[in-house]
């Protein structure tokens, strides 16, 4: 998922799950979906899952359903060996927490049974702690474990497209054209993430409250 997919997602997620909480409705079931047929664990990836971690909370992943799919993209020998590494590796803390692991086969039959997975969980209704931050502790985004790692996941990625700017922009002015178009489109991406960026910064007032609050 891109940078600014992933700030996408992340704002309609905690608008739904806000106005939910203070309906007094809680969730009763999240799913994780996983692509089997990627035969590594990019650190795409990887930022992805550490921020469906900070979404939920530890005390929320009994209530996660982690989908398997496209299935039918990898040998059962390779399934068996990714899936394993996912389960002993990345998901392992998940799992240990309660989460379930469930296979989806693009079948009706399959479905049903994924279906069937969630409706087994709900009945374990549960508060995702960006719902918490936010409604209980008054929070807003940046000040929330979530909208802290996105923060600063997005600085990573922000300094990574400077360093390609500039080699680019050395490349350009030695006549290369292919260089010249890719530093046109990092400085988009460059100001998109300067936005994002900005716009999960806690607010002066926000930190002055908070430190007066304190004495």
């Amino acid at each position: 998922m891109s940078t600014s997919g992933t700030f996408l997602l992340l704002t309609l997620f905690i608008n739904y799950g806000y106005f939910r909480y203070r309906e007094k409705k809680t969730l009763g079931g999240v799913i994780y979906l996983h692509d089997v047929s990627h035969n590594r664990f990019t650190g795409t990836l990887r930022r992805s899952l550490d921020m469906f971690n900070h979404l939920i909370g530890e005390a929320a992943l009994k209530n996660v359903l982690i989908g398997v799919t496209h299935l039918d993209r990898a040998t059962d020998e390779e399934l068996e060996k990714r899936v394993y590494q996912m389960k002993t590796d990345h998901w392992r803390p998940m799992i240990e927490a309660g989460s379930l692991l469930s296979e989806f086969h693009n079948t009706h039959e399959s479905a049903v049974m994924f279906i069937q997975s969630i409706v087994d969980i709900m009945v374990h209704n549960t508060i995702l702690q960006i719902q918490s931050e936010i409604v209980d502790d008054g929070k807003i985004i940046p000040e929330t474990r979530a909208g802290r790692h996105l923060r600063y996941t997005l600085q990573e990625v922000l300094e990574m497209q400077k360093k390609m700017a500039a080699f680019d922009q050395c490349m350009a002015k030695d006549g290369d054209t292919d260089a010249a178009e890719r530093l046109r489109d990092t400085r988009d991406k460059l100001s998109s993430l300067t936005a994002q960026i900005q716009r999960l910064k806690v607010p002066v007032s926000r930190k002055l409250k908070r430190m007066f609050r304190i004495f």
